[in-house]
């Protein structure tokens, strides 16, 4: 019955809906590329700031939704990184680009991926020639912040000065806003302490993203 969609309903599932897509990244993460948690709770607070806390892959800024009913500018950026679209070297443009290297055509399904989209961040970062750059080097961002980002990966760095470096080497937000960024970053750290994204971990959520 519609009146039964009250707000605390629609509070409840995007609740399970976001903590479930949550866990999917997590463990994803962890199994395919082998991060430590430091590295991981980096990485997911970028994620939960670019998305607005939605770790919804189709998302685009200013897009209305139920995590962000205002909306902003439309069409700008979309997805977990919120990846440009416009402009000849635009992120979205080497997404495109990535994707067909990759043997997989460019519609909505696969864009709209978070396998896709975190493996295109990863590959980025680490596989010289995956998202090559203009300079010859392999790395779109260049080969100096990818090697920084490298050592940083593989590093015992806490997760917030993990977090500035995929801000400054990978992102470069017109506005940082890094009060955000930290914020998102140690509510992820604490997630990912608790073991809420570990297999067996409380009860089974009833959603799945990837």
């Amino acid at each position: 019955k519609p009146e039964e969609f009250n707000a605390d309903y629609i509070s409840e599932v995007k609740t399970k809906i976001t903590n479930n897509k949550q866990k999917d990244i997590y463990n994803y993460l962890k199994n395919k590329y082998k991060l430590k948690d430091n590295v991981i709770a980096a990485i997911m607070g970028q994620i939960d700031h670019e998305s607005s806390g939605s770790f919804d892959p189709s998302i685009q800024y200013g897009q209305k939704s139920i995590w962000s009913p205002e909306g902003a500018k439309p069409g700008v950026a979309e997805g977990l990184f919120q990846n440009e679209l416009q402009g000849n070297i635009a992120v979205g443009t080497r997404y495109d680009e990535w994707l067909k290297s990759k043997g997989l055509e460019n519609n909505r399904e696969n864009r709209d991926n978070t396998k896709n989209q975190i493996d295109f961040f990863m590959e980025g970062i680490t596989k010289a020639g995956a998202v090559p750059h203009h300079d010859g080097s392999g790395y779109w961002i260049g080969e100096g912040r990818a090697k920084e980002l490298q050592k940083a990966f593989a590093s015992d760095m806490s997760p917030q000065e993990i977090g500035k470096l995929i801000t400054t080497n990978y992102l470069n937000p017109d506005k940082p806003r890094p009060e955000q960024r930290a914020g998102s970053i140690d509510d992820m750290s604490m997630r990912i302490e608790s073991g809420m994204f570990k297999p067996g971990f409380g009860m089974p959520l009833p959603f799945k993203n990837l």
